[in-house]
């Protein structure tokens, strides 16, 4: 495996070293022109890898992306539509996995950029508040250029137009269904255009950008800047956030976009990037260095906050560290001293330290190849270094001793936990079509049809590194994030040598045809036709639908043999077509009414009713409770049926009285006339057994 590092330029620098800082093996050059740009001295600053087949980088000045091919490493050149050669300032930069859109954010225009891969076009779009008052306006529009404000007749200035410089110099990322961006946004108007009513602007925190639509929502956070951003490799719905003025950590829940934790961190370290695994937050110390000064990392335990501090061993002589990227056991980082360098995570050794000479601030970083690789990009010479990481790197997730094992991270049928990136294609498969898990948590889809009676192929495809997959399932869920309510669930359990060891099927009713089910487990690419054999395949075949159950979204889980597992929700699920049920009527004995059992057929599944031999209907609550649905008819005459459901229904008396007269009819037939004549005995002798009864009759009483 390798660490790469590309600065854009005329020149790559390819240098391969062992694991001392001083065992080069071998130099090579790689041609990534600028020339022909608007700029030739221009820069790269953010870094985006997740794409299949390009790595892209921000050029800052001009607002430029570099596309670079990640096998041949042949690079264009695409230039935004304003053509300004400097004053574009593309910072961080960000990808949309389900359609591929790049977000990059305006570092000092209060704007981002969005780049369409799929029909090659630029479109951008504000994201500050938008200043509204009788003596503002702006010349080029808010949409257009929501830093430029004309205020109109200042007592000194009279027409005084604003070109505000925002410096928001914060990263951005996609999780949860959106773009989101940090955002530092201060604007002070002077004097004159504050005695007009004019405020200032004053926000710190992150923006929430809808990728379809790109409408903004501003979320405030207690800080005085916004830096570094990570997703949680845990949770991806989870974002951490680190402030380098206010020296602090803070826990962003994207469901709730709310704060939930906030975390001191030492003064003075400037936190800046960051990366997590499932037990720590590794932040980047981006402070001035100085004489005996090194480039560090805080390493955050989020169990209880505790702080350890690693040393790079690297001298910080300008400033310190600036973007961490996890590989496997390995935290690979980059300063602005001109260093990038390895730390091994298990043993907490320096792995290597390479001096990057000429290039003076080492900046983002990303991994094009599923973990083989990291790529830097910075700002200096035209040189970039290639660094090989050492063979035992393996994919550890826990931050702890791998105890023999290469992997210990969870199994994914997705995005790397480590990285973000696409490492499985496609990871749920049903008949001929396949599926990409662009979210690890959930994934929207389509409807997948299901027909009833028909038999159906499923599939699902993870990575698990080193480990083995004990067991694969697929289940019919309510609603995203309830796993543990399943209507359907199919399970496969396998041997420790990969062969099938039982197949399971839990289900409320007989749904599937649990007898002809087969399945088995085999290697399969991770990447289609990459020949690597890395992911675990897990098929099912001879699925049948007997009946349509109630609850048609998706959860995928599989289980290694470390007992980590990974549940993924497809959320738009299945739509089922064909026959309800080929099931026979499901009958039970119930009491209802009068104390009687009855039989009752269920009629309707989903709505849980049930209809007696005599064709009255009930509904079947929670508790098991038959509650009839059907109204009672009461015949006054021969013609005038009344229905009647309440107490409070106009015709309840007439109700009793009819009840009550046909009961005592019943009582003085001839059919039942025994020794007690049909009524109920009395403790008075002087009590008539007929008065008696009327009275247990009397509904009212």
């Amino acid at each position: 495996m390798k660490i790469i590092r590309y600065i854009l330029g005329f020149t790559v620098l390819a240098l391969f070293i062992g694991l001392s800082n001083q065992n080069a093996n071998a130099v090579s050059f790689v041609d990534v022109p600028l020339t022909g740009s608007l700029n030739v001295n221009d820069f790269p600053y953010g870094i985006e890898c997740s794409d299949d087949t390009y790595v892209y980088m921000t050029i800052f000045q001009q607002g430029a992306l570099a596309r670079i091919h990640k096998q041949t490493l042949a690079t264009t050149i695409i230039p935004d539509n304003e053509n300004n050669a400097s004053g574009d300032d593309f910072y961080s930069i960000s990808r949309n996995p389900n359609n591929g859109d790049l977000l990059i954010n305006k570092a000092d225009k209060g704007e981002v950029a969005i780049y369409h891969t799929s029909s090659s076009t630029w479109n951008k779009y504000p994201i500050i508040q938008e200043v509204i008052h009788a003596s503002v306006s702006y010349p080029s529009t808010y949409a257009g250029q929501p830093n430029l404000i004309k205020v109109t007749a200042e007592p000194v200035h009279g027409d005084h137009t604003y070109t505000f410089g925002v410096n928001s110099r914060g990263e951005s990322k996609f999780t949860n269904g959106n773009f989101w961006v940090l955002l530092d946004d201060v604007r002070d108007f002077d004097s004159n255009a504050e005695s007009l009513g004019v405020t200032d602007v004053s926000f710190h925190g992150i923006v929430k950008i809808n990728p379809t639509t790109f409408s903004a929502t501003r979320i405030a956070i207690a800080g005085t800047s916004m830096n570094g951003l990570a997703i949680d490799s845990v949770d991806s719905t989870i974002l951490w956030i680190t402030s380098m003025t206010d020296n602090k950590l803070f826990k962003f829940d994207t469901s709730t976009d709310t704060i939930t934790q906030t975390i001191s961190l030492p003064v003075g370290s400037k936190p800046r990037g960051l990366v997590t695994d499932d037990s720590y937050v590794y932040i980047a110390e981006n402070k001035a260095g100085g004489s005996g000064e090194n480039s560090l990392i805080l390493k955050v335990k989020k169990s209880d906050s505790t702080i350890t501090t690693l040393d790079t061993t690297a001298s910080n002589t300008s400033t310190g560290t600036f973007a961490l990227m996890r590989v496997g056991t390995y935290l690979g980082w980059s300063d602005e001293s001109g260093h990038v360098g390895l730390i091994n995570l298990n043993t907490g050794s320096i792995v290597t330290v390479v001096n990057t000479t000429n290039i003076s601030s080492n900046r983002f970083a990303c991994t094009p190849d599923n973990g083989a690789t990291i790529w830097f990009a910075g700002h200096g010479s035209v040189k970039s270094t290639i660094v090989n990481i050492p063979s035992d790197s393996g994919s550890s997730n826990n931050g702890g001793g791998d105890n023999g094992r290469k992997y210990l991270g969870r199994p994914t049928m997705g995005l790397s936990h480590i990285t973000g990136n696409q490492l499985v294609d496609f990871g749920f498969f049903h008949n001929i079509d396949k599926y990409k898990i662009s979210d690890n948590f959930y994934t929207p889809t389509e409807k997948i049809p299901i027909i009833t009676g028909e038999p159906n192929h499923f599939g699902l495809k993870a990575y698990v590194g080193d480990a083995r997959i004990l067991v694969g399932e697929i289940s019919l869920v309510p609603e995203v994030g309830m796993f543990h309510n399943a209507e359907v669930r199919l399970e496969s359990h396998f041997n420790y040598d990969n062969t099938l060891k039982e197949i399971k099927v839990f289900q409320k009713d007989h749904n599937i045809d649990d007898s002809i089910i087969t399945s088995y487990q085999i290697t399969i690419d991770c990447i289609e036709n990459s020949t690597r054999n890395d992911c675990v395949y897990i098929g099912w075949d001879n699925v049948i639908f007997l009946e349509k159950p109630i609850f048609d979204k998706i959860a995928l889980n599989v289980i290694n043999d470390d007992r980590r597992n990974q549940i993924t929700y497809l959320n738009d699920g299945f739509s089922f077509t064909g026959v309800d049920s080929f099931n026979p009527p499901v009958i039970t004995n119930a009491v209802v009414e009068r104390g009687q059992l009855e039989p009752l057929t269920r009629i309707d599944k989903v709505n849980n009713l049930w209809q007696s031999e005599s064709d009255v209907i009930y509904w079947q609550n929670d508790f098991g409770t038959f509650i009839r649905q059907t109204p009672y008819v009461v015949i006054l005459s021969d013609d005038e049926p009344v229905n009647v459901m309440t107490r409070n229904h106009s015709d309840f008396d007439e109700l009793i009285s009819y009840s009550l007269h046909r009961a005592m009819k019943e009582f003085d037939s001839s059919l039942i006339q025994g020794k007690d004549k049909g009524f109920i005995a009395s403790p008075e002798p002087s009590i008539d057994h007929r008065e008696e009864t009327l009275k247990k009759l009397s509904w009212n009483q």
